[in-house]
């Protein structure tokens, strides 16, 4: 998927690891994804989000 030039590559929240493509990735390509809708999205709240994924404490 990463060969095709795509700018957005989305990773399912199944996929254990994900640290070993990151070389991979052309200029201006980005993983997006990686956590499970159901634990993070309907079962927690907008504080955990931020905090959690859009900040980047991973």
């Amino acid at each position: 998927m990463i060969a095709t030039g795509a700018d957005i590559i989305d990773v399912d929240h199944l996929v254990p690891d994900i640290s070993a493509f990151v070389s991979d990735l052309s200029a201006g390509q980005v993983f997006s994804g990686k956590c499970d809708p159901v634990t993070v999205i309907q079962d927690s709240d907008a504080d955990y989000i931020q905090n959690r994924f859009l900040i980047g404490q991973l």
